[in-house]
């Protein structure tokens, strides 16, 4: 039986978060990870260019051997997911915001949905909130500079809490007790997130979830020889010696990072920003 190999993705960085819970709860199954971020973030694409990214992408972990591929991106799932499981021949796991244990759970009735404007925009998380939040009342909310904060490596303690702050103090303010992450992003910025919110505020980061799934789908028994080039591989189209310190900072890891610059999409065109 073939053995497991997680290809993963994101347009940028964000991604890591859902690596960082395979790496907990799956330590023994490999991963190649992807970071697109020539086009980072995807949440100012056109769903044209998000789907000919995710579907380039898809073919190159696909041809790398991936067993499955794990979309470590909210954008990338709302706009392509469907597209990717007809396209793929590997099973193909999306992530999408925990609307509805949020919804399970609010006492105030009020919940936030933080995540990118191309997320919002959908059709898939329109049919999320029809499903799950018509009992709520949901504040749909595209947190300004929080995925540059994270991309940029802004480690200034003070501007990652000021940044936090004003899309979160007017949500806190109106009573909201439920904040969805819908940004793999957003993980990252959670111990400033946790310094804000009081006590009964929950926050949701569906990346478990995910895995879990994904661990659901792997061959049995999992893999437990550590591929040539070590457990995880890593890969930008963007800067090779910017990731690695994105991986020391965020991960702890001092991993290798191949260039992916000529991953090229689907139809070798780079259609416009939105």
């Amino acid at each position: 039986m073939k053995e497991n190999l997680i290809g993963m993705f994101d347009s940028g960085l964000g991604g890591l978060s859902v690596l960082k819970a395979l790496m907990a709860m799956v330590p023994d199954v490999p991963a190649v990870f992807v970071a697109d971020q020539r086009y980072c973030p995807y949440g100012t694409l056109s769903d044209a260019l998000i789907l000919n990214r995710s579907l380039a992408i898809c073919d190159w972990l696909t041809a790398q051997g991936a067993t499955q591929i794990v979309v470590a991106c909210n954008t990338a799932t709302s706009v392509a997911i469907e597209s990717l499981r007809a396209h793929c021949s590997v099973p193909v796991t999306g992530i999408e915001p925990a609307i509805k244990p949020a919804a399970a759970r609010t006492v105030s009735g009020k919940i936030a949905v933080l995540a990118t404007a191309a997320t919002l925009r959908t059709e898939r998380y329109h049919s999320l909130t029809d499903r799950y939040g018509r009992s709520v009342t949901l504040h749909a909310v595209t947190p300004e500079g929080w995925v540059e904060v994270v991309e940029n490596n802004l480690t200034e303690d003070n501007t990652r809490r000021r940044c936090v702050a004003r899309v979160l103090q007017p949500l806190l303010e109106e009573g909201v007790d439920q904040l969805v992450l819908g940004c793999t992003h957003y993980p990252f910025l959670r111990p400033f997130i946790e310094e804000l919110v009081p006590a009964g505020v929950e926050i949701h980061d569906p990346a478990p979830a995910v895995i879990s799934r994904a661990a659901s789908l792997m061959n049995q028994p999992a893999a437990l020889t550590v591929p040539e080039g070590g457990k995880y591989r890593f890969c930008t189209t963007g800067s090779a010696s910017e990731m690695q310190k994105a991986l020391r900072r965020l991960l702890g890891l001092n991993g290798v990072v191949q260039n992916l610059s000529d991953l090229t999409t689907q139809s070798n065109s780079l259609p416009g920003r939105l």
